[in-house]
């Protein structure tokens, strides 16, 4: 059985800081492993635990106390539907869930901190393959029951490729500015902890200056965003911040060449050295990426494969199919899944159309299957249809849109205010970043399928 590879890895300063908040709470990585011992007897290894995944001191420093300990979480959005949170606790049945004020959970408390409490639901123990190590939604905040099976081997890999390709050290303090729930939010984590580097934990969004002031503070070196943060940044003057900043990776979605252009140009004016990536929860986060100039010369592609990544393309539809040590096990649609071991078997199908140049850039050129990224998290457009028609009967209702851009189709007048507020609350969507269409009738072709390309 492997370990994970960032808990004990060797060489690694444990009186160094590992995590720390915007107030200037701090644990160090001792002062973690003390915590996880004290905790193995509330919580024993290889339990199930669902994790609501709030992005402070008390939560990240708990979820290193689980993979130290092998326990494994199911990483949920803290702000997750009642009834969405309901769905997975009643498919997977966890001996404890991490929770918040947001939501009453029935069961025998068991530990406190902070605002959130540990509670005992009750359920029998887990039967998990050997090396399961956590799992994780692909599907952003609709509560999807369909989870991500990683083990600590994918993690492991993952987590030596990027350091590798990022050069990330133990000088190196990150900054959890997605959501931790979010495989490439989690990564920051992962990447950082690796090396006996530092994360500073806060939930402030890019567009409060609390965010920046803080990274100014604790001397935050490497920022990793989604391509919709550069909106924000490009309005910011940073030039007033004496930052320490040497890297910001893009990743989580698609960024305009246009962007490119102006971020490699807005970057270089401040000394920081400009990335994106691509990876997907499957691949347990990046697999590929580019870097300053190679972003202006090979225009519109996602790198090459980081090293112990091959790629190929379906010879019918151009697939884009990942093999490599990363990738993750498979997916878990109910809870006797957990003990399944490795069904992907070191492949998977991306579910976007590439090319491939001579040179073995990588070239995206749209989606298979119909989902689409808001803020860098997946969303599932059937699943958003679905439970939009549970929820407004009668209704036709049909979900499209683009990359920060949900469009929801709607046959005949409607409240719209009605729908995005749903949609909020369920989703976990900004109202900006969604808009109500009202259509005369759903566009079909002769078999009776919607023609979804009409709608766009």
């Amino acid at each position: 059985m492997q370990n994970v590879h960032f808990v004990f890895g060797e060489g690694i300063d444990n009186q160094k800081t590992a995590i720390v908040n915007e107030q200037g709470l701090s644990y160090t990585y001792a002062q973690l492993e003390t915590k996880a011992e004290r905790l193995i007897s509330i919580v024993p290894s290889r339990s199930l635990v669902l994790f609501l995944c709030d992005r402070d001191l008390e939560t990240v420093s708990l979820y290193y106390c689980l993979l130290y300990n092998r326990v494994v979480p199911i990483m949920m959005e803290p702000n997750i539907s009642h009834d969405a949170l309901q769905r997975v606790i009643d498919t997977y049945k966890p001996e404890f869930i991490w929770t918040n004020p947001d939501h009453h959970i029935l069961g025998k408390e068991q530990y406190r901190e902070g605002k959130h409490t540990l509670v005992q639901t009750g359920y029998g123990a887990s039967e998990f393959y050997k090396d399961l190590a956590l799992l994780l939604s692909t599907s952003g905040s609709t509560g999807s029951e369909k989870l991500v099976r990683i083990s600590y081997k994918d993690l492991n890999e993952n987590i030596a490729a990027n350091v590798r390709k990022y050069k990330f050290c133990e000088a190196d303090v990150g900054v959890t500015s997605l959501p931790i729930n979010y495989c490439y939010g989690l990564s920051v984590l992962h990447y950082h902890w690796s090396v006996g580097g530092t994360v500073l934990v806060m939930g402030y969004s890019m567009i409060d200056e609390l965010y920046w002031n803080s990274l100014e503070k604790y001397k935050v070196t490497t920022i990793q965003a989604v391509p919709y943060n550069f909106t924000i940044m490009r309005r910011m003057d940073l030039k007033q911040y004496d930052f320490h900043l040497r890297a910001v990776i893009f990743a989580g979605a698609k960024m305009f060449y246009e962007d490119c252009i102006a971020a490699y140009s807005f970057f270089q004016n401040i000394g920081v050295n400009y990335c994106i990536a691509y990876g997907q929860t499957e691949t347990v986060s990046i697999l590929c990426g580019l870097e300053n100039e190679e972003i202006l010369q090979k225009k519109n592609s996602i790198g090459k494969p980081f090293e112990g990544i091959t790629v190929r393309l379906d010879t019918k539809d151009g697939e884009l199919i990942v093999t490599g040590n990363s990738v993750s096990m498979g997916y878990a649609y109910e809870r006797n899944d957990l003990s399944l071991a490795d069904t992907n078997k070191g492949e998977t199908r991306t579910g976007d159309c590439a090319r491939i140049d001579s040179e073995g850039y990588i070239y995206l050129e749209g989606r298979k299957k119909r989902f689409l990224k808001i803020m860098g998290i997946r969303y599932s457009l059937e699943e958003m249809e679905e439970l939009l028609q549970k929820q407004f009967k009668n209704r036709d209702i049909i979900c499209g849109g683009m990359d920060n851009l949900l469009k929801i189709f709607v046959v005949g007048e409607t409240d719209q205010t009605d729908i995005l507020n749903f949609c909020v609350n369920q989703f976990s969507v900004n109202k900006k970043l969604m808009q109500v269409v009202h259509i005369n009738e759903v566009p079909r072709n002769s078999s009776g399928k919607i023609v979804y390309s009409k709608l766009l």
